[in-house]
């Protein structure tokens, strides 16, 4: 699969400027809040919408040939499925409009049904469909016609938070066993840095930030901090090997088991979306769960930034604006803060 290149690429009201590489066979994640011009940035790949600037798929400047010339698979955010047609049809749509043969087409359709295990309802109708599995037509659709570059429009913003996460993972499966070079939109942080080899971070139609997960989230820049809180960084005061791979720290008034090769650490980096944070005290093992209290609290986007006040001083929490929470999350509340061995990394 070729890379793709943007080259000083502006629309009206909305990019300005962009230069970004993406590399033959990544998943490159486009990262930022609503109105960044996130989706805008796929429909100029796609051919769908004016530009200025140039597009590169491989060595070729496509911005003269038409949508359906620059062999792009796209799936949209509401996935677009033809109610009045079956699973099968749907797949085959594409490739009946290219005018593909019907033996090779109806092999090509099998064989992309088979590839993402929706066979067995490849006669029914997207109205009988949970939402997972529309998922998988959209995206079998898309990849029916061998595409040279995946497009991905925040795919996955309407699921189940477990349906979700569990379709993250067959779609980052799928990406590497065909090695597509793949461009994903979204707004979810925890989605970004599951998914990504790279991110890409747009705010306000310029792009800001481009790098790894750890990059974007232990050391962002000024551009995007307003967007992405910098990470937890808390002092190593006493750090005590428990066995292989395990540390007991303590820093302040806080006791942490974190994973760490090192015997000795000079810090704990712990990004806000990675605090657990609850109204009632956590269940299990009291290891890295800890209390406060709200101190301050803002929404941004689909999330609510907090600062919670605990024995070790300030920790930044980023939750999602679930209804209850929200409802109750308020300066002076008592909360519960539970961190993640794993989550928990030494620098």
């Amino acid at each position: 699969m070729p890379s793709l290149a943007l080259k000083d690429v502006s629309t009206p009201y909305s990019l300005k400027e962009i230069n970004l590489r993406v590399n033959h066979g990544e998943f490159m994640v486009i990262l930022g809040p609503s109105g960044a011009g996130k989706s805008t940035l796929l429909n100029v790949v796609a051919g769908l919408t004016l530009y200025t600037g140039r597009v590169y798929i491989g060595e070729e400047r496509v911005d003269n040939l038409k949508p359906a010339q620059r062999n792009i698979g796209y799936v949209f955010q509401d996935l677009c499925l033809f109610p009045h047609l079956t699973v099968y049809e749907n797949v085959a749509f594409g490739l009946k409009a290219v005018g593909a043969p019907k033996v090779e087409a109806s092999k090509k359709v099998r064989e992309t049904l088979e590839l993402l295990d929706i066979d067995r309802f490849q006669h029914r109708y997207p109205h009988s469909l949970s939402g997972g599995e529309k998922q998988r037509v959209a995206l079998a659709r898309a990849l029916v016609l061998q595409p040279r570059i995946m497009l991905m429009d925040e795919p996955l913003s309407s699921l189940d938070f477990n349906i979700a996460k569990y379709l993250r993972i067959e779609f980052k499966d799928l990406q590497r066993k065909l090695n597509l070079t793949t461009l994903y939109v979204t707004h979810n942080l925890n989605e970004a840095k599951e998914l990504a080899d790279r991110i890409a971070v747009i705010t306000e139609g310029h792009l800001g930030q481009v790098g790894t997960a750890a990059d974007i989230f232990l050391k962002p820049d000024k551009k995007i901090q307003h967007f992405i809180p910098a990470p937890n960084l808390l002092p190593c005061d006493q750090v005590e090997l428990l066995n292989s791979g395990l540390l007991q720290v303590r820093s302040k008034g806080l006791e942490l088991v974190v994973l760490s090769e090192k015997p000795t650490v000079n810090k704990i980096a712990i990004l806000p979306q990675d605090i657990h944070i609850s109204l009632l005290m956590p269940p299990g093992p009291e290891i890295n769960r800890f209390v406060g209290q709200v101190a301050s609290m803002k929404k941004v986007g689909s999330f609510m930034q907090c600062e919670v006040e605990t024995e070790g001083g300030i920790l930044r929490v980023e939750a999602p604006t679930d209804h209850k929470l929200r409802q109750k999350l308020v300066p002076g509340q008592k909360v519960w803060l539970k961190v993640d061995i794993k989550k928990a990394q030494t620098i």
